[in-house]
């Protein structure tokens, strides 16, 4: 893992000097997941979906590959 991927939310705030549920530190978040959603296990048919995307702040969009290699919203 590398360094900065380890300093998470909470310690931001916290060295922000902010407390906890003021302002937010970031708006809109676009998240593009464009990774292989396929599940290749033998003898066993399995589908991904997504269950939940997390608390949003503000506006979230998510992209998501169908089935065809297109990006829906």
């Amino acid at each position: 893992m590398r360094r900065h991927q380890r300093y998470d939310a909470e310690q931001i705030v916290r060295d922000s000097g902010r407390a906890a549920g003021d302002e937010p530190l970031f708006g809109p978040v676009l998240n593009i997941k464009v990774f292989d959603y396929q599940l290749d296990i033998p003898d066993v048919q399995a589908q991904t979906h997504t269950l939940a995307t997390g608390p949003v702040n503000d506006l979230e969009l998510a992209l998501f590959p169908d089935v065809h290699g297109d990006l829906s919203i």
